[in-house]
């Protein structure tokens, strides 16, 4: 049986806390493990901090989608935003093994993001981005 539950925050960082507590309640409330829960916090923080500093070019509200989803074998968590449109998958990985100084700024939080998830896609539809994320049990 699948299972979907979303939850709906404006482009201010601090709504932040709400929705890591949302994912926390979700994750209890169906049994998932803290690893998981914590790993699919650090990717949605990573993805949705970038949407609100950088996707905007107003200062506008605007409203930012976080669907929930468990099908028995995984969790995936889904992120639509009308912000500008950006594909972090179009960027090369960053050359982990230069030093600081000499790798190029930016690129580092959605390689954490690949490096934690099982499944990453990203799509642009009806002028919208649509991130998906996905970890398997």
């Amino acid at each position: 049986m699948i299972q979907e539950k979303t939850f709906t925050l404006k482009n201010d960082i601090s709504e932040l806390n709400s929705l890591r507590e949302f994912s926390e309640v979700f994750g209890q409330e169906n049994k998932i493990s803290n690893d998981i829960i914590n790993k699919f916090q650090l990717a949605f923080e990573e993805l949705i901090s970038n949407i609100i500093f950088y996707g905007y070019d107003d200062e506008l509200p605007h409203q930012i989608d976080v669907v929930f989803t468990l099908d028995g074998k995984s969790m995936a968590v889904r992120i639509v935003d009308d912000a500008k449109e950006f594909n972090p998958l179009a960027k090369e990985d960053p050359d982990i093994s230069l030093s600081i100084d000499e790798r190029k700024i930016g690129g580092l939080g959605i390689y954490l993001v690949k490096s934690l998830m099982d499944e990453v896609n990203y799509k642009r539809e009806s002028g919208k981005n649509y991130f998906y994320i996905k970890k398997y049990f």
